[in-house]
């Protein structure tokens, strides 16, 4: 073969190395930090809950949990604890007839606040498409509407307002035994229209 072709060859190889190595690279590393900052700005901006969003929080002892947070009382036959009316999560359930042992006689603990230790509860709510709408988070503050104690025969409804005209409501039931239901529903006082979803 020609000793032109070779050197053709090598010319070619080196250019298209020095161009991998100075230009593309620097180009893609652009592109990501781009990329990334997009994703940045778009979760500051974000007014609805994410499931991604990191949670940094002092571990507190359950009793801690309860006594410092504003709530309201379940109980019937067979369940105790309460609702926290921060994220108006139901993260205090005890089994009434049910022992941790014989001897102590203290109930079987289900539920916990989630800033506990072994924190586990049932959260529920609503996600905005597009993020057009302010939802309430695992942080909004309920109120309570009528009366506040949930039973076997008396239902509790909670309410929170997003300021912009639209307020939203869970009706929670609890029947004799463990069953709890609950309704919500959207109530739009605002010019906006409402696209919302369950959250996942």
């Amino acid at each position: 073969m020609d000793r032109n072709v070779f050197v053709a060859i090598a010319l070619s190889m080196s250019v298209l190395l020095f161009w991998g190595a100075f230009f593309e690279t620097p180009k893609k590393t652009s592109e990501q930090q781009i990329n990334q900052k997009a994703v940045q700005k778009r979760e500051q901006n974000s007014i609805a809950p994410t499931i991604d969003q990191p949670q940094i929080m002092k571990k507190l002892t359950r009793e801690e949990s309860i006594n410092t947070s504003k709530r309201i009382k379940i109980e019937n036959g067979s369940v105790v604890g309460s609702i926290n009316l921060k994220g108006a999560l139901i993260d205090d359930i005890a089994f009434k007839k049910h022992k941790q042992k014989v001897e102590d006689g203290k109930n079987i603990i289900f539920l916990n606040p989630s800033d506990t230790e072994n924190g586990f509860y049932i959260e529920t709510g609503w996600t905005s498409i597009g993020n057009k709408i302010k939802v309430p988070t695992k942080n909004s503050e309920w109120t309570v509407k009528g009366n506040n104690i949930l039973s076997d025969n008396s239902p509790v409804i909670l309410q929170w307002n997003n300021k912009e005209g639209v307020t939203f409501e869970k009706r929670i039931e609890l029947d004799e035994k463990y069953l709890f239901k609950i309704s919500q529903q959207v109530k739009n006082n605002s010019n906006s229209l409402l696209i919302l979803g369950q959250p996942p």
